[in-house]
C-alpha cells in the first residue's frame, strides 16, 4: 500500500523547511508554501543557489506569525504577521515571471539584509498576485503556482532516495531535494509514472518530473558545497542535460491531505527513461 510518510512546507523560498502532519492543499501549493520570497534591489529573486548562507534560517509557523529563526542563534528572531498589509506592492522577478507581490516590511528588510550582508526585501505573495504554471505542462490556463520554481507539489518516494543511497559514496539526506510530499509503499521512481492519484480529498496529475541544480549540492546542516548528489545521480537520472528526481504536481480541487493518508494510482503514464 502506498502512503504518505511526511509532509513538508517551505514557507519562506530557500529557506529550511517545516515538516507537518497534514496541510491544506490550494490552488498554488500547500498552504503557506513558498508564499514569502527575497529579491535583491533589482526585484530578482535570490535562493540557496548563490546564497547558501539561506539555509542557516528556520522558518516557525503560529496561529498569528510567520517565526524566522537564526540557527546559530546570533539574531533574535524574526516574527512577520502571516499576512502583512498591502502597504506596497512591487513588481518581482522569478526565473522568466514577473510577478506583483507585496512588500512584508522595513523592519524585514533591514533583518534579511543585515543576515546576507546585502540589500534585500521580502515579499509575499497575497491572493491578488498571479503566476500561471508554465503552458507546456499545465492541466488549464488557469494553473497557477506560488513561488515555487514551477510547480503546485513536488512529490518523492523514500525508496528513490534508498536507491540514490545504496549508490552514493555518502549519505543523502531527503532535505536536499525539497519535496512537498514523501512516500512510501511504492517502487524507486514510481512516482514517475502516475498520471492521475488521489491522496486524501485531493486528487492530483502528475506533469512533469523535477529537473535538479546546484542547491542539492548544498549540506543541510554545514550548508557546505560538493559534487554529490549530483555526480551520482548523473549516471542514472540524466536525459538530456537534465537530471530528474522527484514529480511535480498539480492538485484538481482543494482539501486536506495527512501523513497516514494512501494514495491511490487512477492511472499512469509512459515511466522515465534515463540514459543508458
Amino acid at each position: 500500500m502506498i502512503k504518505v510518510s511526511a509532509i513538508y512546507i517551505y514557507p519562506v523560498k530557500s529557506l529550511t523547511g517545516i515538516e507537518v502532519r497534514q496541510a491544506e492543499v490550494e490552488a498554488r501549493g500547500l498552504q503557506w508554501d513558498r508564499r514569502w520570497m527575497l529579491v535583491d534591489g533589482q526585484g530578482q529573486f535570490l535562493s540557496q543557489r548563490s546564497l547558501p548562507i539561506l539555509g542557516g534560517l528556520q522558518p516557525e509557523l503560529t496561529n498569528n506569525h510567520l517565526i524566522i529563526h537564526d540557527v546559530k542563534g546570533a539574531r533574535e528572531s524574526l516574527a512577520i504577521p502571516l499576512k502583512p498589509d498591502a502597504h506596497e506592492t512591487l513588481e518581482v522577478v522569478i526565473w522568466d515571471d514577473t510577478v506583483n507581490a507585496v512588500a512584508v516590511s522595513e523592519a524585514a528588510d533591514q533583518w534579511f539584509s543585515e543576515y546576507l550582508g546585502q540589500v534585500c526585501r521580502l515579499v509575499y505573495m497575497n491572493e491578488k498576485a498571479q503566476r500561471k504554471t508554465d503552458p507546456r505542462y499545465a492541466l488549464s490556463t488557469q494553473d497557477e503556482v506560488s513561488f515555487a520554481d514551477g510547480y503546485p507539489l513536488m512529490m518523492l518516494s523514500e525508496s528513490a532516495m534508498e536507491l540514490l543511497n545504496s549508490k552514493c559514496p555518502e549519505p543523502m539526506q531527503v532535505a536536499r531535494f525539497r519535496p512537498n510530499v514523501l512516500l512510501t509503499g511504492c517502487n524507486a521512481h514510481e512516482e514517475d509514472e502516475w498520471a492521475e492519484i488521489q491522496m486524501g480529498e485531493v486528487s492530483f496529475t502528475g506533469v512533469k518530473p523535477c529537473a535538479r541544480c546546484v542547491m542539492t549540492t548544498i549540506h543541510p546542516k554545514t550548508l557546505i558545497k560538493s559534487a554529490e548528489p549530483l555526480a551520482t545521480l548523473t549516471g542514472y537520472r540524466k536525459k538530456g542535460n537534465k537530471i530528474l528526481f522527484g514529480e511535480n504536481f498539480i492538485p484538481h480541487e482543494m482539501g486536506t491531505i495527512r501523513v497516514g493518508d494512501e494514495v491511490l494510482v487512477h492511472s499512469r503514464k509512459p515511466a522515465f527513461q534515463p540514459m543508458q
